[in-house]
C-alpha cells in the first residue's frame, strides 16, 4: 500500500505516533512504502537533467569544432587550421577562358595559390606533358605555357595537379579548349 506525503503527515499528526489506525503496518513499513514514491520522484528530474546536459555538451563540441576550423586558416603563426596543417592548392583565372576556340601552340596561362614550389605543378594537355613557367607574383605563381602544336581541330582539356608532400593538399584542376585547324 502507497502512502503519499499528505496522508503520511496525517498519520504522524493524529496519531502522535507512526501507527495507522486502519491498518496494522509498522513505522517500518509504511516507510518502506513510501520510499519507492521519493525515489521514483528523484529519478524523473534525473532524465530531464541528463537531457539538458546532452543539449549544452552539443553546443560546447559545435562551438570547438567551428572554432578549431574557422580561426587562423593556417596562417603563419595561426593555431587552426586542419589536422594535417595544410591548404589545398587554389588554380583558378584561366586564359583563354573554358570552352574558347584557340589556335594548335597556342599560350595559356593559371595562377596557382597554396603552392611552395613550383616544381610541384604538373599540366598535360590531352595527356600530354606540357612544359611550363612559373613566376611568383607574392602570394600566388602565374604559370604559363604552350598549347602542344600536334593538337589540330579537337578539344582539349589543359590538366593541372599538384602534388604536395601530404597527399590530402595535393590539389587539381582544368579546363576545355577547343583547338581550330590553323
Amino acid at each position: 500500500m502507497f502512502y503519499d506525503e499528505l496522508s503520511f503527515m496525517n498519520i504522524i499528526s493524529d496519531t502522535g505516533d507512526f501507527t495507522d489506525k486502519s491498518s496494522s503496518l509498522s513505522h517500518d513499513s509504511k516507510l518502506a512504502s513510501y520510499e519507492p514514491r521519493q525515489k521514483k520522484g528523484k529519478l524523473m528530474k534525473t532524465p530531464r537533467l541528463l537531457a539538458i546536459f546532452f543539449i549544452v555538451s552539443c553546443f560546447n563540441v559545435s562551438a570547438a569544432y567551428a572554432s578549431e576550423h574557422h580561426s587562423g586558416h593556417n596562417m603563419a603563426g595561426g593555431s587552426g587550421g586542419s589536422e594535417s596543417g595544410c591548404l589545398k592548392a587554389q588554380l583558378n583565372k584561366f586564359m583563354p577562358a573554358n570552352l574558347a576556340t584557340v589556335a594548335p601552340g597556342s599560350a595559356f596561362s593559371f595562377w596557382a595559390f597554396n603552392v611552395e614550389k613550383p616544381e610541384q605543378i604538373k599540366v598535360t594537355v590531352k595527356s600530354i606533358p606540357v612544359d611550363v613557367t612559373a613566376e611568383n607574383k607574392d602570394g600566388f605563381y602565374l604559370v604559363k605555357g604552350k598549347l602542344p602544336a600536334e593538337l589540330v581541330n579537337t578539344a582539349a582539356r589543359i590538366n593541372i595537379k599538384v602534388t604536395a608532400k601530404n597527399p590530402k593538399c595535393n590539389g587539381e584542376n582544368g579546363w576545355l579548349v577547343k583547338i581550330a585547324e590553323q
